[in-house]
């Protein structure tokens, strides 16, 4: 008989058998950790659906395809559920389950009237870069909404909401029914910009002076733009989402002024930008809403808010705003160039109207008032000391009998008129500051009675007995698997 077909020789081989498994099992649960911590995902299974005001839209939607030709919307994601970028994934996961739930409630015997597509930046680069092109896309990361020859591109800032530069819920169901409603609605809004007085120019691809550029951004934005000679008109066109006054460098005329002034009555919007020293004229309508823009340069000579050449930096954004929020919120800059002072008038003061500073100088500079002298220089009688406010934004609030107060105008000054040409708008602040001017200024984002969703942390609340009763339960199973072991292993050895 063979040393291996006697019976004491085996327990060594069997022993190192049970030795392996256990370390075979080890192994497992140990990978089956590591997945867990590096491939996860949250899944919301209490969350709230879709709002009331979203199923609305809807189903106006499946009424419009029932009454009119087909009206279809395709959503195409550009967002990667494998990106590094924190909550990028997390988004892309809470963007999939909302565009079903969209799919889902415009079903149609023809099929759904929503549709949507997601491409990953990584592993779909070719159709990204055709996006990219076509859209002409700031960044990669973008929702593209379609409708026949209509379109409205979303960014990232569209979808979340920021809160000490981390992202603290989701507003993507608004933004996403607002561009629903923007790419299907029958009328389109017009942005429109001044001329007749040597204003920069929409088709002008000059770097200092065009707004190709910008023309093209509030285009994506499923918004038209159209020139305005004020002299030549009576009113200001009833689709005009709002006048923009692009750096002139010859005075409005006060019949100009006067049009402008009736369209602000009416709820209008204008933002106005001022082009350096030259006089606009519109020092009467100014001060009507509070405002002043002083025949002054700013002058800027903290090293920190000075960019190449004479540009300054402006990261100060005055009181909290909704056009600057965004700026706060990723810590971005405005590049300015030649700027006069934009301040409140204190001969005029209106109960009715909201101020509030947007840009502000370093506390170093000040407001020159000889800067048509050769010798520069702070002069405490006559110049304005710093920080120098250079931008503002006013809104009016028309009061009603009962208490009741109906949204007036708005206008937004900026003592510089390059914000906005083709060399800027390739400078981050610069870009996003327009766009959420002309969110606030042009653009009626429906009322959703969704607010954000939040991004939550679920916290267990729990008794010490309920939590003892809570780890006797997980530990049962197990435990009685191992007590069956340990007698089947002693009934054996005995």
């Amino acid at each position: 008989m063979s040393r291996f077909d006697q019976f004491q020789n085996l327990n060594g081989p069997r022993r190192l058998n049970r030795l392996v498994q256990v370390l075979l099992f080890a192994v497992f649960i140990f990978g089956l950790n590591q997945l867990s911590f590096t491939h996860y995902s949250r899944v919301h299974t209490a969350g709230p659906g879709l709002s009331s005001e979203t199923l609305s839209r809807l189903r106006q939607l499946r009424t419009r395809q029932s009454q009119e030709k087909p009206v279809k919307v395709a959503f195409t994601v550009t967002i990667s559920e494998s990106s590094n970028v924190d909550g990028e994934p997390e988004l892309c996961r809470h963007l999939r389950s909302l565009l079903a739930d969209f799919e889902e409630h415009s079903k149609t015997p023809a099929g759904p009237l929503v549709t949507s597509t997601f491409l990953d930046p990584y592993r779909n680069r070719a159709e990204v870069d055709k996006l990219i092109g076509d859209y002409k896309l700031a960044e990669p990361q973008a929702v593209i909404v379609r409708s026949g020859e209509r379109n409205c591109v979303l960014r990232l800032v569209d979808l979340v909401e920021l809160k000490e530069g981390k992202t603290s819920g989701y507003k993507d169901e608004q933004a996403l029914v607002s561009a629903l409603l923007k790419v299907t609605s029958p009328d389109t809004q017009t942005i429109y910009f001044t001329t007749g007085h040597d204003e920069m120019k929409l088709t002008s691809s000059d770097p200092f002076r065009g707004l190709t550029t910008v023309s093209k951004n509030i285009n994506q934005r499923n918004l038209a733009t159209k020139d305005i000679n004020l002299a030549l008109e009576r009113d200001i066109p009833t689709d005009a989402a709002a006048i923009i006054v692009p750096a002139p460098r010859t005075p409005f005329t006060p019949a100009e002024v006067d049009l402008l002034r009736r369209y602000l009555e009416r709820a209008g919007r204008v933002i106005v930008l001022c082009d350096g020293t030259y006089p606009h004229g519109l020092d009467r309508l100014l001060s009507e809403w509070g405002l002043r823009t002083d025949d002054m340069v700013v002058v800027e000579i903290s090293k920190s808010h000075l960019a190449n050449g004479r540009d300054m930096l402006v990261s100060d954004f005055g009181d909290p705003h909704p056009v600057t929020q965004i700026l706060l919120d990723y810590k971005a800059p405005v590049y300015a160039g030649i700027s006069r002072p934009v301040r409140p008038d204190p001969s005029s003061r209106n109960p009715l109207v909201t101020l509030t500073p947007l840009l502000r100088s370093s506390d170093v500079a000040w407001g020159e008032t000889g800067y048509r002298e050769k010798n520069w220089g702070y002069n405490q009688d006559a110049d304005l000391r710093g920080p120098v406010t250079l931008a503002y934004a006013a809104e009016r609030r028309v009061s009603q009998r009962l208490g009741v107060n109906l949204r007036g105008g708005r206008l937004v000054v900026f003592g510089f008129g390059d914000l906005v040409t083709n060399l800027r708008m390739f400078n981050f602040g610069n870009q996003y500051l327009f766009q959420s001017i002309l969110q606030w200024c042009a653009e009626d984002q429906p009322d959703l009675a969704a607010a954000p969703h939040p991004v939550e942390q679920v916290q267990l609340a729990a008794s010490r007995d309920q939590l003892n009763r809570i780890a006797g339960l997980i530990a049962a199973v197990p435990g009685a698997v191992a007590l069956l072991g340990l007698a089947v292993y002693w009934l054996r050895k005995s």
